[in-house]
């Protein structure tokens, strides 16, 4: 996303200064804590993710059905939210999960969700997050997370950060023995003195 960074990224091998940007952002999918609600109808706001299959009614349903919402949006027309007649509010996990849905368009190597749990309830969450591990299956699923609860079941691997650099890596078991920052949250998050 930036190029002011120090040191050396790779991406599959090769340094990602020598690598045509537009290349790696075409094959990576995203979606941030504070996403855009796009006022537009539900199926412009989810092929917003890859605008080239705007016409792939399919593709748009299935990026829906993977975050559960066929059911609430059953008519791809449905104007979203309120700034037009006849628009559709959805609450705020609705509208995460259309953005996710909207990353999910795309044929991406890489998906990258920044705190996707955050206004989703417990139910919500865990159907999205196993969604998401189906999803990134022989691919590469980055979840940034600070709820430990979110991430323990779902991941293969997970790295805690401190002050901006790794400081452990593991499985949630293997943290628990090996890391105190990681170890420390997990108490904290479950009420452990």
């Amino acid at each position: 996303m930036y190029d002011d960074y120090q040191g050396e990224i790779y991406f599959g091998g090769k340094k990602l200064c020598d690598i045509n940007i537009d290349n790696v952002r075409a094959k990576t999918g995203l979606l941030f804590q504070d996403f855009v609600k796009y006022e537009l109808s539900a199926k412009e706001n989810v092929a917003l993710g890859q605008l080239d299959m705007i016409d792939d009614n399919d593709a748009i349903l299935q990026a829906l059905m993977k975050t559960n919402m066929q059911e609430r949006i059953k008519d791809l027309n449905t104007q979203l939210g309120f700034w037009f007649d006849g628009g559709t509010q959805l609450t705020g996990g609705e509208w995460l999960r259309v953005a996710l849905s909207r990353a999910f368009m795309r044929n991406a190597d890489l998906f990258l969700l920044d705190e996707p749990n955050s206004a989703l309830d417990s139910v919500s969450e865990r159907q999205i997050l196993e969604s998401f591990k189906k999803l990134t299956q022989g691919k590469i699923g980055i979840i940034v997370s600070h709820r430990i609860a979110s991430i323990k079941n779902i991941a293969d691997k997970i790295f805690v950060f401190d002050g901006g650099e790794i400081q452990a890596t593991g499985t949630h078991d293997e943290l628990l023995k090996m890391s105190k920052t990681y170890r420390e949250l997990y108490e904290h998050e479950n009420g452990i003195t």
